[in-house]
């Protein structure tokens, strides 16, 4: 049984985060993502400024277009635009931003594992499993796992086994 101090479960920006920010304060980390990367994301392209300043990272690689100002209308008719003098947000394809944060998390020390899934968690007051064609029955341990599913329910707990594959 392979041991990490933390198994971070999804890799789009929160996972990849956490996976860089535990192993640059020195935690052995695995980071898996059930989906090949680069892969295509149809949602999320928008990186707000608020998000990018919490990146202690240069996102500027993955930044396609910057976004001063904004039109609106009522049901398509009559409209107004808005300009700013400062970004209101950042443009992307998450397929990129996410690659780029994944790499940034193994550039840290943290083990990125594409294209495998979590096949279930055990932890204290925590169980779940999902059933995935890529799941094979091997068991991680690790005192913390932090599940950053995107739109699931999974959250972090202490004490925990995952098994991925």
């Amino acid at each position: 049984m392979a041991t990490y101090d933390a198994v971070v479960a999804g890799a789009g920006p929160a996972g990849s985060t956490a996976a860089r920010l535990l192993a640059e304060r020195g935690a052995s980390v695995l980071l898996l993502d059930k989906q090949r990367f680069p892969r295509d994301k149809p949602c999320g392209g928008g990186v707000t400024l608020r998000a990018a300043a919490v990146q202690d990272i240069d996102l500027s690689p993955v930044i396609e277009r910057t976004i001063y100002g904004a039109r609106f209308s009522l049901r398509l008719g009559e409209s107004f635009d808005r300009t700013y003098a400062k970004p209101l947000t950042y443009m992307t394809q998450r397929c990129r931003l996410d690659a780029h944060l994944a790499e940034k998390a193994a550039g840290a020390g943290a083990e990125f594992h594409d294209g495998e899934s979590v096949r279930s968690v055990q932890a204290d007051g925590l169980a779940g499993e999902q059933t995935s064609p890529s799941a094979r029955p091997e068991a991680l341990e690790g005192p913390r796992a932090a599940i950053a599913p995107g739109s699931l329910e999974l959250a972090t707990r202490d004490r925990s086994v995952a098994s991925h594959t």
